[in-house]
């Protein structure tokens, strides 16, 4: 059963909404891209996902987890798209977003 409508969603859902892009994706990338600073807390957040249906595929180098990938997208898009969502895009770093400076804060340096 599906939650509400809402505006924001919760942390599992917003590692869903990253994983749907398809493809291994990072760790570092999840983090900047989910805004979630505790990185190490992932995998309750990919537990939550399993208990719902979603096959995630570790990606490691040795004993490591560098990254995640998503196996049935089809099958679990329905979560995210019931409560109104669109799937996130991956953020490298936040220079992709190339956000400028607002212009009030140019204005007031440029006065100091």
């Amino acid at each position: 059963m599906s939650r509400t409508k809402s505006k924001t969603p919760i942390r599992w859902e917003r590692l869903l909404l990253v994983l749907l892009n398809g493809g291994p994706i990072s760790k570092e990338d999840i983090a900047v891209s989910m805004n979630y600073k505790l990185i190490n807390r992932i995998s309750a957040e990919i537990w939550q996902l399993k208990e719902r249906g979603a096959e995630i595929k570790q990606h490691r180098k040795g004993k490591t987890v560098w990254g995640y990938e998503l196996l049935n997208p089809q099958d679990v898009r329905h979560l995210v798209e019931d409560r109104g969502f669109t799937v996130f895009p991956v953020i490298k770093n936040l220079n992709d977003l190339n956000a400028q400076t607002a212009q009030v804060a140019e204005k007031e340096t440029a006065t100091q």
